[in-house]
């Protein structure tokens, strides 16, 4: 009964951030976290109630944390990923919004010695999210989702040439995804590579990867899935993607035709409302268990 009440005020509190904020005097000086969009267009607002922290425990070992803040408009201000056995932040991140559809990520990323920072922008004619890193090297990526606001594939195209023309090549990464009942089915991964030199030319044939899932009827309050997908986590997260309807319950790998005896089963604990409690995911080779991870959400 306290969490749904709880679910009610922030809701409530979010209306009034909004009403605030419409009725300033705009500038936003020192009460809005460095932020430049008042919010109240904004489409980072994220539908799920929002976990402030995940424990992942291996057996009774702590083996990883997540943390979230967020602002008055349910969007996220910080993500800090702790890597509790070697005690490191693996991610460490404030995020800006610039504009209702514009945002940027400022932090630690992995085990970096300085801060960079990616730029993300929504475009909500086209349903996409592009990103891309400050830092050399960095892929320009897009994710494309539905009306509904599943994912439905991810695509990097990248170039690079030498100069004075000796060396170029040209890669281009896709991640496709089937949906089906606003959840994604299958992620297919395929990488193709393509380089030219002064005297040859070298092509790869497209190789992939491919991802199968399968679903229970509860709901995904939490968009958990994106503890389960190969993803951008810090944008992911922000954005609600995947943004399956239901809780993946078990997953298979394959490579073409060729079955992987690797697999994944995913069982939950949930509360009154529906939201997780708790997720165990166990890993498999065929029969063997191979890992036990239990998820513990905290809101």
């Amino acid at each position: 009964m306290m969490k749904s009440v709880s679910k009610y005020f922030f809701f409530a509190l979010a209306i009034v951030g909004a009403l605030v904020s419409c009725g300033g005097n705009g500038s936003g000086s020192g009460q809005n976290g460095g932020n430049t969009d008042d919010g109240a267009s904004s489409l980072w607002k994220m539908r799920n109630y929002p976990v402030s922290k995940v424990e992942v425990y291996n057996g009774e070992e702590l083996i990883e944390t997540f943390e979230y803040t967020y602002d008055v408009f349910n969007r996220v201000t910080s993500m800090v990923r702790t890597d509790e056995i070697g005690g490191n932040k693996l991610l460490d991140l404030k995020y800006k919004y610039l504009s209702p559809t514009e945002m940027r990520i400022e932090g630690r990323y992995y085990y970096t010695s300085s801060s960079r920072n990616v730029t993300v922008v929504i475009d909500p004619k086209e349903n996409t999210v592009s990103y891309q890193g400050s830092w050399r090297g960095a892929w320009p990526m897009v994710t494309a989702f539905d009306a509904d606001g599943t994912v439905v594939s991810t695509s990097v195209d990248s170039e690079f040439s030498a100069t004075r023309g000796q060396y170029s090549s040209q890669l281009a990464y896709r991640e496709k995804y089937t949906v089906s009942g606003g959840d994604v089915t299958a992620a297919e991964i395929g990488t193709s590579i393509s380089a030219k030199g002064t005297s040859t030319t070298l092509k790869t044939a497209p190789t992939s990867a491919i991802l199968e899932l399968e679903y229970s009827a509860d709901e995904d309050n939490q968009n958990f899935a994106v503890y389960l997908f190969p993803c951008e986590l810090p944008v992911w997260y922000a954005k609600e993607l995947p943004g399956n309807r239901h809780l993946v319950s078990r997953m298979t790998w394959r490579n073409g035709n060729v079955a992987s005896p690797v697999s994944a089963k995913i069982a939950y604990q949930l509360d009154a409302d529906g939201d997780i409690q708790s997720a165990t995911r166990t890993d498999y080779c065929g029969t063997e268990v191979l890992l036990v991870r239990t998820y513990k959400l905290y809101y």
